[in-house]
């Protein structure tokens, strides 16, 4: 195989990103008897190889060496010495390095561009590139934009010339014509006349300011120093205040240029001009306040001061502008005064705009900064009621709401949620931080956004955890579970697995503690069913005789019962009860001793009325009238009784609550006494 044939399959290892086995090929070359024209271009590749980004293996150093292998051999390379130029630290090695490779290559425009990039004798580069008579692109484009760094604008007119003769686009061919004016400008030897005619060619061809109005300001100046000052303040007028008027960085731009220097001499000479008359003169320190801040935003280039921040203020106060809303935030930001940024935003959001990059306006702000923010954002939207209300939400609430949900600040950014209906918050992209502020404070707002979100996004974890927070809050803890053990398998966060089985452990605890309250109620019931405690409220073989007395064999034995149960109810504390029954065994007493005396039916007055009402259709307020009335109980009894008609009545819990009276044992002993001596009297 020959030397190319075997470069080639190298080259397409290489390309293919196959370094290790293209550097094993080239070592196996290194190491056989070779001839050294084909080592030496071993070396280079080797070198080649070690600067390739995506190569994991790469070595800064091996570079550097195996550039220097190549470089040192009978067959050095153009490209060793460039890739070596680029990787050594030392400039004044490479300088060294450059120089021999021109001994070798002379005039090599690579070598040359190379050199004239690392060296301090920029002039001697220049003259040998001048003399070399190269009309190589790239070399002289480099040497042009390091003239007009270094302001040497007289040397640029001899390569914009051979720049002229490469072949070059419509568009390259204005750059040299911005160039060439501006050499014409600010050269030692300057020729105005001749730079109108350049510029005004660049101007016309300049449709959409490609070249950010260079050619109008290099004409402006012009006319300015010949005195042509009406033609001056026409180009002038035509400047719009934007951010048109730009230096140019772009990697689209065929020579790098930086004009401040220039434009400061330029504005300087228009603001000298336009002393008397205050309008031209604001708008031209206006436009120069701007084009100091056009690189920050771009580049972090910091060229303005806080009296560019005073001159486009003093302007904004009275004439509206993004442009100029956008250059006031980003540059309040960088002096971190952040409220004064914040207002611009916001009166920008009331003209309709939204200011789409605003330098770390929202991020990291001091406790009480922030809230002074708060407040302003509050004052800004109870005083514009008709703000387009999802451009602030985009344009400030998106931003801001992290911060104040950091510093725990919830009932701040509740006060500024407020002002939004809940469906304009659900379809904000942070609507969980919206929701998470609001549950905080147990705002019901924050479960309606949290389930909002939850349809869109059934199977968000986070939301479906903090539902279900709420939700144990509020001490509902099934459905809590149920929410928590959904995050549980939708993620593998240890908090949401955490938070289930906590919640788990919890409603187990409550069930253990439930049935051991049941317990100790029901042990708590049965402490006194006891002979002691019978005997002691009287429940005794003499209550039991009197209704023995009875000759009614039924109702006897259902006034025993009920009078067994209720002594059992009082000895529970089932006040309620006791109290039906107390009233239910007088009445069966009353009846019987009714049917006694063969009384079957009875008028009763009832006001002005008197009603025929049999005996067993009568209720106990009945009843003790008919006892009454036919001294049956005596007075006394009659009365008590109907204490213990009040408290029967409560047996309906409408009653019951509208009348706020608990049932109390104290009252439940009182009328089971009424019941004793009701029997003794009638029994």
């Amino acid at each position: 195989m020959d030397a190319k044939e075997l470069f080639e399959k190298i080259n397409i290892l290489i390309d293919s990103g196959k370094y290790d086995e293209a550097s094993k090929q080239l070592y196996d070359i290194i190491k056989s008897d070779n001839p050294k024209t084909i080592i030496s271009h071993a070396y280079y590749l080797i070198g080649y190889i070690n600067t390739c980004w995506d190569n994991k293996s790469k070595s800064t150093e091996d570079a550097i060496n195996y550039f220097l292998k190549n470089i040192n051999s009978s067959f050095p390379c153009v490209d060793a010495y460039v890739s070596f130029a680029k990787l050594e630290e030392d400039s004044n090695v490479v300088e060294g390095y450059l120089k021999k490779g021109l001994n070798e290559f002379p005039n090599n425009p690579k070598l040359l561009s190379s050199l004239l990039n690392v060296t301090n004798d920029k002039d001697y580069v220049v003259s040998l590139i001048s003399s070399s008579g190269s009309t190589d692109q790239e070399l002289l484009v480099n040497t042009l934009q390091i003239l007009i760094k270094n302001k040497e604008w007289n040397k640029c007119n001899r390569f914009i010339f051979r720049l002229r003769s490469t072949e070059l686009s419509e568009r390259q061919n204005n750059y040299l014509d911005i160039v060439e004016g501006f050499s014409l400008l600010f050269r030692k030897e300057h020729n105005y006349i001749k730079a109108i005619d350049v510029l005004n060619k660049a101007a016309e061809n300049d449709i959409s300011n490609h070249f950010g109005y260079a050619h109008y300001l290099g004409i402006i100046f012009a006319n300015l120093k010949l005195g042509r000052f009406d033609v001056a303040k026409s180009y002038f007028d035509k400047l719009p205040i934007t951010n048109s008027i730009f230096d140019y960085f772009e990697p689209w731009h065929f020579i790098e240029i930086e004009f401040d220097e220039e434009y400061k001499t330029i504005f300087d000479c228009i603001n000298e001009f336009f002393v008397g008359d205050n309008n031209r003169l604001i708008k031209a320190q206006v436009l120069y306040a701007l084009y100091l801040y056009y690189p920050s935003a771009s580049y972090s280039i910091y060229r303005y001061n806080k009296n560019s921040i005073k001159i486009l203020k003093k302007y904004f106060d009275k004439n509206y502008s993004k442009v100029i809303a956008t250059a006031l935030c980003n540059m309040y930001c960088h002096y971190k005064l952040f409220r004064e940024a914040n207002k611009i935003c916001l009166l920008a959001i009331s003209n309709y705009d939204e200011i789409e990059y605003v330098e770390d306006l929202y991020e990291n702000l001091e406790y009480e900064v922030l809230l002074d923010m708060a407040e302003d954002i509050q004052s800004f939207l109870s005083s514009e009621p008709y703000v387009k209300k999802n451009l602030f939400i985009s344009a400030v609430l998106e931003s801001i709401v992290k911060q104040l949900v950091d510093n725990q600040a919830f009932q701040v950014l509740v006060q500024i949620l407020n002002f939004f209906s809940i469906n304009e918050l659900s379809n904000s992209n942070s609507a969980f931080y919206y929701a998470y502020a609001y549950a905080e404070l147990n705002n019901e707002r924050g479960f309606k956004l949290y389930n909002l979100i939850l349809e869109k996004e059934p199977d968000n974890a986070s939301v479906l955890n903090n539902i279900a927070v709420i939700y144990e809050n509020k001490n509902e803890l099934e459905t809590a579970l149920s929410y928590f053990e959904k995050a549980k398998n939708l993620s593998s966060k240890v908090l949401y697995k955490n938070n289930f089985e906590r919640v788990l452990d919890k409603i187990n605890n409550l069930e253990k503690q439930k049935v051991n309250n049941r317990k100790k109620e029901i042990r708590s019931f049965v402490k006194d069913v006891n002979l002691e405690y019978f005997e002691k409220i009287g429940y005794n073989d003499e209550l039991i005789f009197k209704i023995n007395n009875i000759k009614d064999k039924e109702i006897k034995e259902i006034i025993l019962r009920d009078l067994k149960e209720c002594a059992i109810a009082i000895s529970t504390k089932q006040n309620k009860l006791a109290t039906i029954m107390i009233g239910s065994i007088i009445e069966a007493i009353l009846f019987v001793k009714l049917k006694e005396k063969n009384i079957s039916s009875y008028n009763i007055s009832k006001g002005k009325s008197t009603n025929k009402v049999k005996t067993i259709d009568m209720a106990l307020n009945d009843l003790l009238y008919v006892a009454d009335c036919e001294k049956i109980i005596h007075t006394n009894n009659y009365h008590l009784s109907h204490y213990i008609r009040d408290y029967r009545n409560l047996v309906h819990p409408a009653k019951e609550i509208k009348s706020k009276i608990d049932i109390s044992h104290e009252n439940v002993l009182v009328m089971w006494s009424i019941l004793k001596q009701l029997v003794n009297d009638v029994l």
